[in-house]
């Protein structure tokens, strides 16, 4: 995940799923399953120091519908929050994944 960042200081840490990236995967394959979408979908999460996802952007989907279900469950993700200089910081989550049908 860190190799997503530039310039991030060693000691830094990006945020992260609390649960993990299988429920994201999970949901994102019960998505695909309905739209049958191909291509890639990238999904930037601003989240807060806290860990609360505060919101969603779309930079690349093959298909709208499936991008706004997948910002709906990436919104819904508690995060563990971005470290920063010691300290629990806002940082955006990227979320990017090649989608095939077969």
């Amino acid at each position: 995940v860190r190799s997503q960042y530039e310039n991030m200081a060693e000691t830094d840490e990006p945020p992260f799923p609390l649960a993990g990236l299988a429920p994201l995967y999970r949901a994102v394959a019960d998505g695909q399953q309905r739209r049958l979408a191909e291509g890639e979908l990238s999904v930037i999460v601003d989240v807060d120091a806290s860990g609360q996802a505060l919101q969603a952007a779309v930079y690349k989907t093959p298909d709208p519908a499936l991008a706004s279900y997948v910002a709906g469950v990436l919104l819904k993700q508690k995060y563990k929050p971005a470290v920063c200089g010691g300290q629990a910081c806002a940082m955006q989550f990227p979320f990017r994944i090649k989608l095939n049908v077969e």
